[in-house]
This record gives structure tokens, C-alpha cells and sequence, in this order.
């Protein structure tokens, strides 16, 4: 019975490992570069806050990692637009979906779903993500962005 349970414990932490490691990539399947952005929660003991990321460019019909910990998130939200303006990819009228605060350069934002942020930084905007369940078990992601 002793084994049974420190095999358990093994894979346990075997599994972990990997997800905490998991990653995120955006498939550009579109005609024009994008800039794409992702939402998840903090992989901290006790830390529910959100943070958002972005930008990141994306070449036509390129394959780009994003995030290599992305962890143990079962859910995580992302965002994308066309360089060009012609197209965007949102939750918007999508089950789901959360706005989070996004900035017009590179970002990394902490508490990006709190209005207070907003408050403190005006020049933050809110945008509408889309979610995907990427599950604990999964150690590669990849979302595909097409016209």
C-alpha cells in the first residue's frame, strides 16, 4: 500500500511539472500579420488577479510561441488583430468571453481585469477576449488565427 501511494505522489508531481510548463502558441493561418495578446491568472499560491500580455506579432502563416508558462490555467483568454486593421479576433458575442486592459505598446499588466488599473492608467483600453480550456494535462497549445 506504501508503494501504491509514493507512486501516485511520483506521477502526481511528474504531471505538475509538465503542465506548469505548458505552452502557447499562435498559428497565423491569415493573409496578414497580427498582433496577437493572452489573459491568465497568476500560477502564485493564494494570487486570483489576472494579468494580460501582449503584443506580439505574428507573420502570415507563421507559427509563434507566445508563452512557455502558460501552467497550470485551465482557462486562458486571448486577443488578435490584423496590422492592417481589416480584421480582428475578439469575444465579443462569444460565450465566455472577459474584457481585459490592454495597452497600445508592448504590455504586461497586472490586475488587468480591475477597474482600478483602468483608473490609474488612462491610456489602457478594455478589450473583449476570447476563452479557450486548454486543461492541466496539456503541454502544448496552439491557437490558429484565420481570415
Amino acid at each position: 500500500m506504501k508503494s501504491i501511494k509514493i507512486l501516485v505522489l511520483i506521477l502526481t508531481f511528474i504531471v505538475l511539472s509538465l503542465a506548469s510548463k505548458a505552452q502557447l502558441y499562435f498559428k497565423n493561418s491569415s493573409s496578414s500579420p497580427v498582433n496577437v495578446a493572452y489573459a491568465m491568472q497568476s500560477n502564485a499560491k493564494g494570487d486570483e488577479s489576472w494579468s494580460s500580455y501582449g503584443w506580439y506579432s505574428v507573420d502570415p502563416y507563421q507559427t509563434k510561441s507566445i508563452s512557455s508558462a502558460v501552467g497550470l490555467n485551465p482557462n486562458v483568454y486571448w486577443y488578435a488583430e490584423s496590422q492592417d486593421g481589416k480584421y480582428v479576433w475578439n469575444g465579443e458575442n462569444r460565450d465566455g468571453s472577459v474584457s481585459f486592459l490592454v495597452s497600445s505598446d508592448a504590455f504586461s499588466i497586472k490586475n488587468a481585469s480591475l477597474e482600478y488599473v483602468k483608473d490609474k492608467n488612462p491610456g489602457y483600453t478594455w478589450k473583449s477576449f476570447r476563452q479557450i480550456k486548454i486543461g492541466i494535462l496539456k503541454t502544448k497549445y496552439t491557437i490558429e488565427i484565420s481570415d
